[in-house]
Formats: structure tokens, C-alpha cells, sequence
């Protein structure tokens, strides 16, 4: 018994349509948990956190990753007219873009 060629020629576009969407990848869900920051990504967003509260010409003295993101230790440049001469500023940058600035009192 012999096949048709267009009976073929159907059966092998229906085959090779099949394998062509089964291996199609519709992607994956998005992650529920955001990505951990890059030490660079994390110090952006603490210079644009401090450029926002007018604070002067700073430097990273410190920084640290934690389990939630990275703590950053920025301080001024030494300027002796201005009140305080000198500003130590501790920011906890969160991975999902959040900036904390961390305060002490005195009596802590």
C-alpha cells in the first residue's frame, strides 16, 4: 500500500510543526526576590541618595555586603569653616534599590 505524497507531505509538516512548538520556551516566571546589587550598582544609588540631601564632595571610606544588601560608610572632605568640619555618613543600601541612612544618638 502506498502512501500519497500529499498525505506525506501533510504528515512531515504536522511532525516537524509539533516538535518546532514543543520546543519553543515560553520563559520563566519572575524572580519574586530581586537580584543582589553590584558593589558599583549599590555605591550609585548611595551618591545619588546623598546628592539628593545636598550633602558636599564625599568619599567611600568603607563598605561591607550584608544579607540584605550593602552598608556603606561615606565621609566629607575636611572643610574647617563648615559646621561640622567634617561629615561621616553610614547608609544601608537594600538590594531592592532602598536607602536607609543609619542615625546614632548621642546617648547610644
Amino acid at each position: 500500500m502506498r502512501i500519497p505524497l500529499a498525505r506525506r507531505a501533510l504528515a512531515t509538516v504536522t511532525i516537524v510543526a509539533a516538535c518546532a512548538t514543543a520546543g519553543c520556551s515560553h520563559g520563566y516566571p519572575r524572580s519574586p526576590v530581586p537580584a543582589q546589587l553590584t558593589e558599583r550598582e549599590a555605591a550609585y544609588l548611595g551618591e545619588r541618595y546623598l546628592d539628593e540631601r545636598g550633602v558636599p564632595a564625599r568619599l567611600v571610606t568603607h563598605f561591607e555586603p550584608t544579607q540584605t544588601g550593602h552598608l556603606f560608610h561615606y565621609a566629607t572632605l575636611f572643610d574647617p569653616p563648615a559646621t561640622p568640619p567634617k561629615q561621616v555618613r553610614l547608609l544601608n543600601i537594600h538590594d531592592d534599590g532602598t536607602v536607609r541612612e543609619v542615625w546614632f544618638n548621642e546617648n547610644d
